[in-house]
């Protein structure tokens, strides 16, 4: 008779606060997204089923219904996630109330000059563009406020608020009192600050206390000890160590981004996660007692939270690494993803404005990849014929796996790069990682005291840090190594279809999936992939016999009209230089006669040095109104570096140049309602090769009211083809006129949009407005670069990639 040993248990985790957790982060991000209507609609309504199921669970737990008590746990849990929902909700709107509250929120609409007085939180950070244009770098700092004065009101209000320079200089060091004059814009889409101020003077108050006043030494003395060192280790050791990106050369920050790497120079759960196990060694060592390792820890955590700042990302990224911690203390992996629900939990609570943070979405993601998958993903590899490599080579493979499949979907939704090199680039450079972040902390510790050997440490952390740089440069170069998948939901929707049709194909024909080898099943997905996502077009462009082409530069404008051989007409340039280059060198345009900004919003001119870069340039056509003046300033000494000066465009002013020949038709006036430097926006009526089209720049609703007469005598007067394409105003937003689809007559609209952005571009409603009016809508963010041909019957649309129009 033959004995067994026990049956060994299969690992069963605790997931019942999962759901909460999502129903408190999706309530908070409901009330995020929606405008401000909407939201205390959104709340009552799910007080209304909150209170309902709660209802039905209280009348079920009533005397005599004990035999039916076993049946109402799923209803219990239904209940606790809708009372969690419903706080995420609340505590959402409450935050947007203390944020955007009066009468702050009609000062930041109106651009007002404001007197601020508060308390600088953050380090002062040197934002470089993509693309390296200098012209345009900005330097900044969060602000904790008390006090708001402008237009004779003064306001008590605590908000953080961001202070913008051109000059680093005028910024003090965290911890300084000051007071800042300048004039108040809205914040960025996703921040949870209350508005920006473009300083125009700061005067300090008083100065930092000696804990921000260390901290700030030793971040000065980590980057003088890395005076000398490789330019690209260098970075990199600031960035592995204390998170400053300041001094990262825009080239390697590409790489990093191509490569899947950029995650390592962003502090982060890793960087805690370093922290904590450099000092549990330590304490280890040291003979320390639990109590005294876990004092240690905490301080170590706390001295990395004051070194790096108590910036929302730092503050997020040590409760991620708490999950590793208190999980480990708390029940090992099982209790793995209730530490993780419990604290998203806190922290959307807390800051209700992380449920719309692509950062905080990562974060959770990663964490939860490590927490769930992992495992698994090492089981499955013990069963492989994986298992002959070694142990330590396993588990970091099962982890970089999780950490990246469960980031995916996220990533692809952001627009961000998703490629196959991240997975090997992170095996390679992960090793050194923690050696990079130790070395660096403990130069950065010293240099205040012991800089000769804050110097030793970093140039020896620049060692280990070239090999990352190493590793990015040749990953990012490598083929495919950015796939061209779609991004926003079309992209996580094919991103689903697959992972279906995997599941599909496992459960029917698993013998399918065992006899075929991996790198057999990785070629048919890439080639399948590009196949989908990659038309022919997309091999031979530009097309033939085209005549504008619209720019995939994200969410900005950019129109090409071909003017001859090499030579365009540029309408606008976009957010981003590298794109606006791209895009005109994949055309082969190396001669630009006239370039038009419509208007000096960011997105439409910050592109401009790459539309210069390497070409001959003509003339440059403005809008008279100069506003924002800070963009409106930087354009004209750009220019003036090229020896070019702006002509302001004038109603009625027409030009020809090659086979394109244009007139302007807007503005005639000032429009007071709405955007002021948006419905100043040159409008221009453009005729190539006997094709006309309309170009609205982002006139909203007020200006394309003033236009339209001009438009409705205009077309009639046109040839019996009328005009051929309309560019769809600010990037198809709301704010339309709905009778100007039906006479504009179009047959081909456009809208440049960039994938997955914060404002709901382009609007539905305004889509199927031109589609009702019988044009054909085609979309940058669907489709990338935009071709309009002509044909025999007038005009036809080529597209560079992704989907149709429609």
């Amino acid at each position: 008779m033959r004995t067994t040993g026990p049956a060994v248990q299969p690992l069963v985790t605790d997931t019942r606060l999962l759901a909460p957790a999502a129903a408190t982060w999706l309530g908070a991000g409901l009330v995020g997204m929606l405008p401000d209507a909407g939201a205390p609609l959104l709340l009552t309504g799910a007080a209304v089923v909150c209170a309902l199921v709660m209802f039905a669970v209280a009348r079920a737990r009533r005397p005599g219904t004990r035999a039916r008590m076993a049946g109402w746990g799923r209803p219990a849990a239904v209940a606790i996630a809708a009372a969690c929902g419903l706080a995420g909700a609340g505590t959402a709107m409450a935050h947007q109330a203390a944020l955007h509250g009066e009468p702050l929120q009609s000062w930041v609409i109106s651009r007002a000059t404001a007197d601020v007085v508060g308390v600088v939180i953050t380090e002062p950070v040197t934002t470089h563009p993509r693309g390296g244009r200098a012209w345009q770098e900005s330097t900044q700092v969060r602000l904790a406020t008390t006090r708001i004065a402008a237009r004779g009101t003064r306001v008590a209000v605590e908000v953080p608020v961001v202070l913008r320079v051109r000059e680093p200089a005028l910024l003090p060091e965290p911890g300084t009192w000051v007071r800042a004059v300048g004039r108040l814009g809205p914040a960025m889409p996703g921040s949870d600050a209350a508005a920006v101020l473009y300083v125009t003077s700061i005067e300090e108050w008083a100065g930092p206390g000696p804990v921000d006043r260390t901290a700030h030494a030793m971040r000065i003395g980590l980057r003088a000890a890395l005076d000398g060192a490789d330019p690209d280790a260098g970075a990199l050791v600031a960035g592995l160590a204390v998170g400053d990106e300041s001094t990262q050369p825009p080239d390697l920050a590409d790489a990093m981004r191509r490569s899947g790497l950029a995650h390592l120079t962003a502090v982060s759960g890793g960087n805690l996660a370093i922290v904590v196990t450099a000092a549990m060694a330590a304490a280890v060592v040291m003979g320390l007692p639990l109590l005294g390792r876990l004092m240690l820890v905490l301080c170590a955590v706390a001295g990395f939270v004051v070194l790096v700042g108590p910036q929302p990302s730092v503050l997020r990224a040590t409760a991620m690494a708490t999950v590793v911690l208190v999980g480990a203390l708390a029940g090992g992996r099982r209790a793995g993803p209730s530490v993780l629900a419990v604290a998203v939990i806190v922290l959307v609570l807390l800051s209700p404005g992380l449920s719309t943070s692509y950062a905080f979405a990562l974060s959770v993601m990663a964490t939860g990849g490590l927490v769930l998958l992992a495992p698994a993903i090492q089981a499955r590899l013990v069963a492989s014929p994986a298992r002959r490599l070694p142990a330590a080579l396993r588990e970091a493979l099962a982890l970089t796996l999780a950490a990246q499949a469960a980031t995916l979907p996220v990533l692809v939704l952001m627009g961000a790069a998703a490629g196959w090199v991240a997975i090997p680039a992170n095996l390679l450079a992960m090793p050194v990682v923690p050696l990079v972040t130790v070395l660096g902390l403990a130069a950065a510790a010293c240099s205040p005291v012991l800089p000769g050997l804050a110097l030793a440490l970093a140039h020896l952390a620049a060692w280990p840090a070239a090999w990352i740089a190493a590793v990015a440069r040749a990953a990012s170069q490598a083929p495919l190594a950015v796939l061209p998948w779609p991004s926003g939901a079309a992209g996580v929707a094919l991103l689903a279809l697959a992972v279906a049709g995997l599941a599909a194909v496992r459960h029917w024909s698993p013998g399918l999936l065992r006899a075929a080898s991996p790198g057999a099943l990785l070629a048919m997905a890439l080639a399948l992939g590009l196949w989908l996502v990659s038309p022919p077009e997309r091999r031979s462009w530009p097309p033939p016999d085209w005549l504008v082409v619209m720019c995939d530069v994200g969410q900005g404008d950019m129109l090409v009209l071909h003017a001859g051989p090499g030579a365009a007409v540029v309408v606008d340039a976009g957010p981003d230089p590298a794109l606006a280059d791209g895009c005109l060198a994949r055309l082969g345009v190396d001669r630009v006669p006239v370039v038009a900004l419509t208007h000096f919003h960011a997105d439409h001119v910050d592109g401009l040095p790459g539309v210069l870069r390497g070409r001959d340039i003509g003339s440059v056509l403005v809008t008279p109104v100069r506003d924002p003046p800070e963009e409106a300033a930087a354009v004209a000494r750009l220019l003036a570096d090229r020896g070019l000066a702006a002509a302001v465009a004038r109603p009625g002013q027409v030009g020809i140049t090659g086979q394109v020949a244009w007139q302007v038709l807007w503005p005639r006036r000032v429009i007071a309602d709405g955007s002021f430097p948006n419905n100043a926006s040159v409008v221009l009526l453009v005729e190539v090769r006997g094709r006309r089209v309309l170009l609205t720049g982002d006139v909203e609703w007020a200006a394309q009211s003033a236009l339209l007469p001009d438009l409705a005598a205009l077309v009639p007067r046109l040839a019996a083809r009328g005009i051929d394409v309309a560019k769809v105003p600010h990037h198809g937003s709301a704010d339309q006129h709905s009778g100007l689809p039906g006479v504009v007559g179009a047959g081909i609209a456009l809208v440049s949009v960039g994938a997955g952005n914060p404002y709901g571009h382009p609007a539905p409603a305004t889509v199927a407005a031109w589609q009702a009016a019988g044009a054909l809508v085609a979309r940058t963010d669907l489709s990338g670069d935009v071709a309009v041909v002509a044909t025999e019957a007038g005009v036809g649309l080529v597209v560079s990639g992704g989907m149709l129009p429609s």
